[in-house]
């Protein structure tokens, strides 16, 4: 890769490297299966419009409609 730190032996830049290409190459393929993901055809119809119970900021009770979450925003 052409990177060397102060100190480090040639074994150690070697595996450094090595995991290095490792980690590129499972970026891609990550990068991959999320594009694979983005194609797929659209699924059946959600059968209710679930309701999400939570917490304001405040601790106030809030209600959301899984509607709701997947709005558009003004």
């Amino acid at each position: 890769m052409g990177i060397a730190f102060p100190g480090e032996s040639r074994e150690y830049r070697a595996a450094r490297d090595r995991r290095l290409e490792q980690e590129i190459e499972l970026r891609r393929a990550t990068e991959a299966v999320a594009a694979a993901r983005r194609e797929l055809p659209r699924g059946g119809r959600v059968p209710r419009d679930y309701v999400f119970h939570g917490a304001r900021a405040d601790g106030a009770p809030i209600e959301v409609r899984l509607s709701e979450l997947f709005a558009p925003v003004h």
